[in-house]
């Protein structure tokens, strides 16, 4: 073939640039995705592998004591608030002292409260009653003691008296 038009030099066509770049543009995405499926299933594996399974933790049961019957009754007939109830019945505590435990005393533990004044109200019906008693400032409460003895002895005699006279309390060794 003859060049028809004298002015214009012949071309040859050149190969399209967009077909290289869609190629590599692809083969690059699905890099990247196998990558990234690798990644995924190895997260997934060390899931398995690393992490232990966790078994269902066992449930402890608490006994909760019950209140004295003059509590009980003032909650059952609405009379105590929310607020107010703050009395624990008291109950003795794990603690032993051994007999010739230097500063160790018995501690004759009458009432444990969260508001003061409900505190220095038990302590005026003890001493009404005969019994030394003060307060002791606990966390977050007050405990009411009548008393604190060397001997176990004497501190049981104390309790037992407490208890004719109708008052709950239990030893605390500190």
């Amino acid at each position: 073939m003859e060049n028809q038009n004298p002015i214009e030099p012949e071309r040859k066509e050149e190969p399209s640039r967009a077909a290289p770049l869609v190629k590599n543009l692809l083969i690059f995405l699905l890099l990247v995705v196998v990558i990234i499926a690798s990644f995924w299933v190895s997260f997934q594996l060390g899931k398995k592998i690393l992490v232990p399974v966790k078994k269902p933790e066992a449930k402890i049961e608490v006994a909760i004591p019950e209140p004295p019957p003059s509590i009980a009754g003032l909650q059952k007939a609405g009379l105590l608030s929310k607020e107010a109830e703050q009395v624990a019945k008291p109950t003795a505590e794990k603690r032993v002292c051994a007999p010739a435990a230097v500063g160790k005393y018995y501690k004759v533990q009458a009432g444990f409260f969260v508001v003061k004044t409900n505190a220095n109200n038990m302590v005026s019906k003890l001493k009404s009653q005969g019994f030394d008693a003060f307060i002791v400032k606990l966390g977050r409460g007050w405990r009411v003691q009548a008393g604190a003895f060397k001997s176990k002895k004497y501190a049981l005699e104390r309790q037992r008296a407490l208890k004719a006279k109708g008052f709950d309390s239990a030893l605390v060794c500190e």
